[in-house]
């Protein structure tokens, strides 16, 4: 089992040897962030990480935010149950000497944590997009900036008309 899962993923260093991992896998942009200490996905899963990213993306666009999460259990129940991704999984493990069970079961946890860390990158960009201070009405001053000028509003408000109800 160990040496299952530590033959999906690669390093940095063995990658940037692979000529053809270079070209098809690994982008140029994510060779730049990578410090070296980054897992990889190993070149025969590749075709899998594809799939499973691409599916993810489209259960979770559109509208899914604001339905909770009923809409987030069907979306995952979708992807554990899709044929393509389960066939694509097989395929790049086909090789590896493991229970049909076993296989399931590391295919369910990886889609589920894939899952939840795209759900939670979109998350974050639907917050900053629709509750963030930058949203179309809202200002850059902070609540404890805006009560104090209104406090210091009022109070300005309530010495002037103290001043003329006293000359009156």
């Amino acid at each position: 089992m160990i040496e299952f899962l530590d033959g999906m993923r690669i390093f940095h260093n063995e990658a940037i040897t692979d000529k053809e991992y270079m070209r098809d896998c690994y982008a140029s942009s994510d060779v730049v962030r990578n410090g070296g200490w980054l897992s990889l996905i190993s070149k025969n899963c590749f075709a899998f990480g594809q799939i499973l990213m691409q599916e993810i993306r489209l259960s979770i666009e559109g509208q899914w935010i604001r339905r909770g999460n009923a809409t987030v259990k069907i979306a995952m129940e979708k992807l554990t149950s899709n044929s393509l991704i389960k066939l694509k999984f097989l395929e790049s493990c086909a090789e590896v000497p493991l229970s049909d069970k076993m296989k399931y079961s590391v295919f369910t946890k990886l889609v589920k944590k894939a899952f939840h860390s795209r759900v939670e990158a979109s998350l974050r960009v639907y917050k900053e997009q629709n509750t963030d201070r930058h949203v179309d009405g809202a200002n850059d001053e902070s609540l404890r900036g805006k009560l104090k000028t209104l406090t210091l509003k009022n109070t300005k408000e309530q010495a002037k008309r103290l001043r003329s109800k006293s000359v009156n």
